[in-house]
C-alpha cells in the first residue's frame, strides 16, 4: 500500500530531530514508493524502495560564497536517507527506540556548485537493508535532473530489549 504523503510528511517532521529544525520545514516529501509487505518475522524486503523530496537551498545552508555548504549537503543526505528507513520500519524492523538506526558511514560527493535559491530534488533509494545494517543512496539534482551531489548512508540498527 502506498502511504499518504501528508502522513509521511507529518511523521517525518516529528522524527527529524532538533538539529536544523527550521530547515526541515523547507524539505518536503514529494513521492514515496509503496511499502513492501511485512513477512512472518516482521521484516520487509526493501531493496529498491525509494522516497523523493524537494527543497530550495536556503541562505542558512550556504557557505561564504553563497553555495550549498558541504555540511548542509551531508545533513540532507542523512535526513532524507533516514526518512526512507522511517517509512519502512515495523515494531521489529528498524523501529523504536532506535528509529531508522544510527549512521556508521556517511559519504558525499559534489559535482556542481549549488547556489542559494536553487530548487533541488533529493531522491533516495535503499540499496541493501537487513535487520542489522542498511545502505541508502541519495541523489541531489536540480530541476533539469542534473546530478549536483550524491551521497551514501550506511546505518546500523538493533532491537533494544526491555530491562523490565
Amino acid at each position: 500500500m502506498k502511504p499518504s504523503l501528508e502522513d509521511e510528511q507529518s511523521f517525518f517532521a516529528l522524527t527529524s530531530g532538533v538539529f536544523a529544525g527550521s530547515s526541515s520545514s523547507n524539505l518536503k516529501i514529494t513521492d514515496i514508493d509503496p511499502r513492501p509487505s511485512v513477512d512472518q518475522r516482521g521484516y520487509r524486503r526493501s531493496e529498491g524502495f525509494g522516497i523523493k523530496s524537494q527543497a530550495v537551498v536556503e541562505p542558512e545552508w550556504s557557505n561564504h560564497v553563497g553555495m550549498l555548504h558541504g555540511a548542509a549537503c551531508a545533513w540532507l543526505v542523512d535526513t532524507c536517507t533516514s526518512a526512507a528507513l522511517v517509512a519502512l520500519h515495523t515494531e521489529t524492523f528498524w523501529g523504536l527506540p532506535m528509529l531508522s538506526g544510527v549512521s556508521t558511514s556517511l559519504e558525499t560527493k559534489f559535482f556542481h556548485p549549488v547556489p542559494v535559491g536553487t530548487k533541488i530534488k533529493v531522491n533516495c533509494k535503499v540499496l541493501q537493508l537487513t535487520p542489522v545494517i542498511g545502505c541508502i543512496q541519495c541523489d541531489i539534482l536540480n530541476e533539469d535532473d542534473r546530478l549536483l551531489a550524491i551521497g551514501y548512508n550506511t546505518k546500523t540498527w538493533r532491537r533494544m530489549k526491555s530491562k523490565l
